[in-house]
């Protein structure tokens, strides 16, 4: 196999470049089960019986007709045998034939989301008494229903649809993806409380669709970014009108038997029409799931509504009274964006729908690149996710949203009209380096039930001591109690639009929140003001790697004060030294305009914070990672303190233990054993380059290096013209190169 993707641009985004899915050989007899040639359904389902309706396709390669007995056995999620069904048919030679069974199943366990058990179908093919083929198919017994006025039904029960959009590429590792990292990203998903997800723009390798089934999350599964062209070389300019049937085909009969997909998506922004009849095409296909697209409301089973007309106000309310019999969902919508760490308190809204109050009447968070966005919920387009989510939750007859999106994701890095150093759009709950941001949290409040409280922005902020910081809450509980330093500052309940604002006069200390059910304490959090960044912490999710060349460790790496406290402005390099039998796939940070390789072999850190992601290989052995970093202001008035800090950890086997110095210069020669050995941080009044390295035994493990310059921090001044991620879908100006394909996101 081979993948020539010479023909550029390909798509909107990132595409990355080759085959980033498992590829199998599957060697059979000449009678045998057709490639995706099984199809179950459960077409009645209840508490006490389902049945069980099975489509088998046999293939006879031979030049001879073949007779059959083509043997179906149902086994439960435990694996003990349920059902059984058998047939004997004849195959004409060289022919396709397709066979019906049903069997029914007693006191069913239904796949639901709380629930997400699968059973197992085997599919045998007997031959002369001989068996010539065996392959199995895991299912779900379970119904959908898309209802005009109750929305989705999952098992006869309305599921409120609380669903995320998701590019297909995984951050610092590019389009491949390993099984590992896909898996962790879905978990995190559901953690924060979601119920599904949308593969925007195109199909996702199978094994993305068997951990929705695993893990409970439902898909709306979705093939074509667009029918016709939107970048230059995509495959709608090349490839739709001749490859679409085919390509259809195959996509419905590989996922058809994935519990978890409950919609077929046709297609993203295309025009509001199915004007292809790609829907009924389906239909004939698979009639047990309705088909949609993303702002497709005509010619398809259920309404899709992006943001540009579901954002808006009454375009929804409107269609569902003039269509009373078409369900109907936001298959985008809302856009929000931020950016982890950074706040603003005025608005950064564009097009504005549904006006939220604002967190303070001046601007008081000093500077920032012009690519980030405030982490109060108060960056959007059209509206803000409280405001989406209180408007869905409100309507009965709408089934749900897909936020755009659930990870920031590489490309469509554009603003001012211009190319531009970004990298990615962080439209995202999450970063690139998997780190949640505010709203992450936000949603977790409105979505799970397991008390919890969150609290920004962060308390460290130098300059602005005794003005009003807004300070908020999230909590899925009644009240919040904010307490600074030990000194309550009131309880509240939750607002209309599910936050808890305090104005705080800053100071230096701790902020706590309290939350409270039915008047008892059920969670709390707090954040506490950094000092001088002093230390460095590694941790891991994974310290056992396992040598199958699968196993994978993130090793999140931060930068914190004398307490452990993280710095939340700090952005000091970080470099690493790796020993034993691993390999880097990349370090990340979430920083939109952070251009750096992903396999340098260091990384600054973002808001304190970075990641560095490893697989293993197929040895066994210890593995260690060794960090070190020069920390301080990068940019000081007089005099700024520098520590130099190393750590290591190990995600195999144990630390051994090693006597490590370190040594630093500050005249810009590289360091040596002859060097001064560092004892505690020390003060640079100069614009100063510092070098330094670790020892162990007489042998240089890693070496950094860091200038620190005695200055004002240089201002970056964006490239003049409108600022196209922030509304330029409404610039009438801008509408003619959104159709060439050159805009963002819509």
């Amino acid at each position: 196999m081979r993948v020539d993707n010479t023909l550029q641009p390909a798509a909107r985004w990132y595409t990355g470049s080759g085959i980033y899915g498992h590829v199998n050989l599957t060697v059979s007899d000449p009678v045998h089960v057709a490639h995706w040639g099984v199809f179950v359904r459960t077409p009645e389902v209840s508490a006490g019986n389902a049945t069980v309706a099975v489509a088998t396709e046999v293939r006879n390669d031979t030049a001879t007709p073949a007779v059959v007995k083509v043997v179906s056995l149902v086994r439960d999620p435990a694996g003990v045998q349920v059902a059984q069904a058998e047939r004997e048919i004849t195959v004409p030679p060289q022919a396709t034939q397709s066979v019906e069974q049903k069997t029914s199943v007693s006191n069913p366990r239904r796949w639901s989301l709380e629930t997400p058990q699968c059973y197992t179908l085997v599919t045998q093919l007997f031959r002369d008494g001989k068996l010539a083929d065996e392959t199995t198919t895991p299912f779900g017994i379970r119904s959908i229903l898309w209802d005009a006025d109750r929305g989705f039904l999952l098992n006869g029960e309305p599921v409120k649809l609380k669903g995320m959009s998701q590019h297909h590429d995984g951050g610092p590792v590019g389009a491949a993806q390993p099984d590992g990292l896909v898996e962790r990203r879905l978990r995190m998903v559901k953690e924060m409380g979601a119920t599904a997800v949308r593969t925007a723009h195109n199909p996702r390798p199978p094994v993305f669709y068997d951990m929705c089934d695993r893990l409970g999350l439902l898909v709306m599964d979705e093939i074509f970014d667009g029918w016709k062209t939107k970048a230059g070389q995509d495959y709608g300019a090349l490839y739709f009108t001749n490859h679409w049937r085919t390509d259809v085909t195959e996509w419905i009969r590989r996922d058809r038997n994935h519990p978890s997909v409950i919609l077929w998506s046709i297609g993203n922004e295309t025009g509001h029409k199915d004007e292809f009849g790609i829907t009924p095409f389906i239909r004939a296909l698979d009639a047990t799931r309705p088909v949609a697209g993303g702002d497709v409301t005509e010619g398809v089973d259920v309404a899709g509504f992006n943001g540009r007309t579901g954002g808006k106000r009454g375009v929804m309310e409107k269609f569902h009274t003039n269509n009373p019999a078409t369900p109907v969902f936001l298959s985008e919508e809302p856009h929000s964006f931020q950016t982890r760490g950074f706040y603003k308190t005025r608005k950064e809204s564009a097009v504005e729908q549904y006006v939220d109050p604002e967190y303070g009447d001046t601007e008081i968070f000093p500077g920032g690149h012009s690519a980030y966005r405030s982490s109060y919920d108060n960056c959007n387009r059209r509206m803000s996710a409280r405001a989406s989510w209180k408007r869905t939750s409100s309507w009965p007859w709408c089934a749900g949203e897909f936020r755009w999106t659930d990870f920031d994701y590489l490309g469509e890095a554009t603003w001012a009209g211009t190319e531009s150093l970004a990298r990615e759009f962080n439209f995202g709950v999450i970063d690139l380096a998997g780190l949640p941001k505010d709203h992450y949290f936000l949603y977790q409040s409105l979505w799970t039930e397991k008390p919890m409280v969150h609290l920004l922005p962060h308390w460290t902020h130098p300059g602005l001591e005794g003005k009003n910081i807004p300070v908020v809450a999230y909590a899925n509980a009644d009240e919040v109690e904010l307490f600074q330093d030990g000194k309550s500052l009131g309880r509240q309940p939750r607002s209309e639009l599910f936050d808890v604002v305090w104005q705080v006069p800053y100071r230096a200390g701790e902020l706590r929140a309290v939350a409270y059910r039915d008047g008892k304490p059920v969670a709390e959090t707090a954040q506490r003001t950094a000092g001088a960044p002093q230390r460095l912490a590694l941790t891991t999710d994974n310290a056992a790697l396992q040598p199958d060349r699968r196993d994978l460790s993130l090793v999140t790496f931060s930068v914190t004060d004398k307490n452990g406290v993280v710095v939340p402005n700090a952005d000091d390099r970080i470099d690493f030294a790796v020993a034993g039998p691993v390999k880097l796939l990349g370090y990340e940070n979430g920083d939109p305009v952070d251009v750096t390789p992903h396999r340098e072999p260091g990384r600054k850190v973002f808001a304190g914070l970075g990641r560095g992601f490893f697989q293993a290989t197929g040895e066994s052995g210890d593995i260690e990672v060794t960090a070190l970093g020069a920390l301080g202001s990068r940019y000081f008035a007089a005099q700024t303190e520098v520590a130099v800090a190393v750590q290591r950890i190990a995600l195999r086997g144990s630390l051994p233990a090693a006597a490590l110095e370190i040594r630093f210069t500050t005249d810009g020669s590289e360091p040596t054993l002859r060097s001064p050995r560092y004892s505690g941080p020390f003060p640079v009044r100069q614009t100063t380059t510092v070098r330094a390295a670790v020892f162990c035994e007489g042998r240089a493990v890693v070496a950094t290096a860091a200038l620190f310059t005695k200055g004002l921090r240089p201002v970056f001044v964006p490239p003049a013209g409108p600022r196209e991620d922030m509304g330029a879908a409404e610039d009438p100006t801008q509408k003619k190169a959104g159709k060439k394909g050159k805009k963002g996101k819509q």
